[in-house]
Formats: structure tokens, C-alpha cells, sequence
């Protein structure tokens, strides 16, 4: 399933360049006129180049900002669209969904044909990487991401 043409999608992404081509070949699938910029949270493995390489805008943070950071720097950059007759909708994704960002596509349709103001996935079953046995301070570790395992459930906001 597509949507029209009028959609931005923002994903964010820190240290996702094994992941995220992935992500963008699915999202330009799902949404093969809309304008994609990655949020990159001053990745050091190449995240922007991959970005770059899917035919994302990138955006880089100047320092690590946290997801929401990156995200809102990138959003920054395309919120007056919002403001214009015909305002697009805007996807908000992770760079580590790799082939189920396609699903992506009937969650965000729901908002031009009317049906919701707004569309929220939630994954479920989402693998979880084992504890480590390694003795290291928890402020210093940061577990490997694993991509979703099973399809989004779908919340609406109903008009």
C-alpha cells in the first residue's frame, strides 16, 4: 500500500549504518514520493553517509542529543511544510525497522483519508538482546539493538 505524494518522513538514527539502508529501501516502498531526511544522532559509523547513499536528507546533530534531539533538528527543517494549504503527513520511524517500515504505509494512510489526526504503531514482541555476563558499569553499556520481530499494532485518534 502507498499514500500520496505530500509525505515527510523523519528517521531517526544513531550508529543504524548496518540497519538503516534496510529501513530506507522499505520506506521508499511504502512511500516512493516522499521526501525522507535521516536524523542522525552524530552517529561515528557512517549512519549519514548510509543516509546519504538511500537518498536521504541527513541531518546531523553537532553532538550526541538523544533521539529526540536529532529528530527535532530534522523536523526543524521541514515544519513550515505544516503551515502551507496542503501540509503533508509526517512519519516519525526508527532506522533500525529494516523491512517492516513497509508497514508503515496503511498506519499513515489513515490520516488523509480522514480517518484519524494521528496514527501511532507499537511493536510488539520486540526481541530482546540477553544480559550480558561482562561486569561493566551500566552508565558505560549500551545492549545491541535488535530489529522488531512481529507486524505494528495500529492506535487511532478519532476526529
Amino acid at each position: 500500500m502507498t499514500i500520496a505524494a505530500g509525505t515527510v518522513v523523519v528517521v531517526s538514527a544513531c550508529e543504524e549504518a548496518d540497519r538503516l539502508p534496510a529501513t530506507l529501501d522499505a520506506l521508499r516502498e511504502a512511500f516512493p514520493d516522499a521526501r525522507v531526511l535521516v536524523a542522525d544522532d552524530a552517529s561515528a559509523d557512517g549512519t549519514a553517509a548510509a543516509g546519504r547513499a538511500g537518498g536521504a536528507e541527513v541531518v546531523t546533530a553537532p553532538r550526541h542529543l538523544g533521539k529526540g534531539g536529532a529528530a527535532t533538528l530534522a523536523a526543524a527543517r521541514v515544519l513550515p511544510l505544516a503551515e502551507g494549504p496542503e501540509p503533508p503527513v509526517f512519519v516519525l520511524c526508527d532506522g533500525d525497522l529494516g523491512d517492516s517500515a513497509r508497514q508503515l504505509a496503511a498506519l499513515a494512510a489513515v490520516v488523509p483519508a480522514g480517518d484519524a489526526d494521528l496514527a501511532v504503531g507499537a511493536f510488539t514482541g520486540r526481541a530482546r538482546p540477553r544480559p550480558s555476563r561482562q561486569r561493566t558499569h551500566p552508565a558505560r553499556v549500551r545492549p545491541p539493538r535488535t530489529p522488531a520481530r512481529r507486524l505494528p499494532r495500529v492506535y487511532l485518534s478519532r476526529r
